[in-house]
């Protein structure tokens, strides 16, 4: 008897988050610097000159896969005057909460 909780589409478990999965296949298909990692979302550096003139504050973590990233977009961003802050701290993405109090990691 087949056991009911295995998961019927085998070891990858990316088919239980329909939206990752979608997401992750996306990027899997395209090819390098093709349009869709030209969006702003993907890759802002194309972009800043064409952003509005706006105060911002970029938030990153230290234990992000986009750390780099928030960098570059503080840096770039600075260097065309623009008035922006960062915060950079002890999370994950998407999360701002650490994950054990501050004290005990210092």
């Amino acid at each position: 008897m087949a056991d009911p909780h295995a998961d019927p589409r085998g070891p990858d478990s990316t088919g239980l988050v329909p939206a990752y999965e979608k997401w992750a296949l996306e990027i899997l298909t395209h090819s390098d610097r093709d349009e869709y990692w030209k969006h702003p979302s993907v890759c802002p550096r194309e972009h800043w000159d064409n952003f509005p003139d706006a105060a911002t504050l970029i938030v990153g973590g230290w234990y992000d896969s986009y750390t780099r990233a928030t960098f570059d977009n503080y840096i770039g961003l600075s260097e065309r005057g623009r008035r922006v802050r960062l915060l950079v701290g002890p999370w994950t993405h998407g999360s701002v909460k650490p994950e054990l109090p501050l004290r005990r990691r210092c």
